[in-house]
Order: C-alpha cells, then sequence, then structure tokens
C-alpha cells in the first residue's frame, strides 16, 4: 500500500469512529458530523472500494434524509445500492 493510501486509510478509520459519535452527542443533523461522513466518502472513493464505503453511504442517507435533503439522500442510497450490487451483496433469505 502506496505512504498515500496508507495515511488516506488511516484517516478513513478516523472519521468512521469520529462520525457515530458526533451524531450521539450533537444530532444527525450536526454540520460536523455531515461533513465527517462527506470527508469519508470522499477517501473511500480515493481508496478504492474499502470494506468500510457502504456503512459510510448508509450514514450518508440516513442523515440526509433526515436534514430533509431528500435528492441527496437518494444519491447516497442509490451508490449504496451500486456498490453492493457491483459487490455481489445480496439480502439474506
Amino acid at each position: 500500500m502506496p505512504d498515500g493510501a496508507l495515511k488516506d486509510q488511516r484517516e478513513l478509520g478516523l472519521q468512521f469512529v469520529l462520525g457515530p459519535r458526533l451524531i450521539a452527542t450533537r444530532g444527525p443533523i450536526a454540520d460536523a458530523a455531515l461533513l465527517t461522513f462527506e470527508r469519508a466518502r470522499d477517501l473511500c472513493e480515493r481508496l478504492q472500494e474499502p470494506p468500510e464505503h457502504l456503512n459510510v453511504l448508509y450514514w450518508l442517507a440516513v442523515m440526509r434524509g433526515v436534514r430533509g435533503e431528500l435528492r441527496e439522500a437518494d444519491v447516497a442510497t442509490g451508490a449504496g445500492i451500486d456498490l453492493a450490487k457491483m459487490r455481489g451483496d445480496q439480502p439474506a433469505s
């Protein structure tokens, strides 16, 4: 893993842990929490689909929906569905 990718992976881990804690302490519509997950999404895209990516998209969809930003919530949901299909993830039957 190149140095830049290692740094991005470490930062993603921090952002991924920080986001839910900001939601818990500041609420699901807090700008700080949204910015944390937006940064995590950017890192996921740079790292080429790490395991956290689907969860980051989930949190973005939930937060955008709660904030009433329905178009953005739809975009995040669609991206999550596309990623799950690409990975071959299927719901349990």
